[in-house]
């Protein structure tokens, strides 16, 4: 299933200037949206829940 950003943000809890800074970070290795209409940019839910799955867990 293909998500928006809105909804990425949510499931991810973070700002839009954060998904900037993840996305182009190299060194997360985030995932690559893709495009699904003109300049309009989805992200593969699976491949959001795998990049989830990999951060580290915060100790409270």
């Amino acid at each position: 299933m293909l998500i928006t950003e809105p909804q990425l943000r949510k499931k991810l809890q973070v700002s839009r200037q954060t998904l900037f800074r993840w996305r182009t970070d190299p060194t997360r290795k985030f995932p690559k949206p893709v495009e699904a209409y003109r300049r309009s940019l989805r992200w593969v839910e699976a491949e959001i829940d795998e990049f989830i799955a990999s951060l580290p867990r915060r100790a409270y």
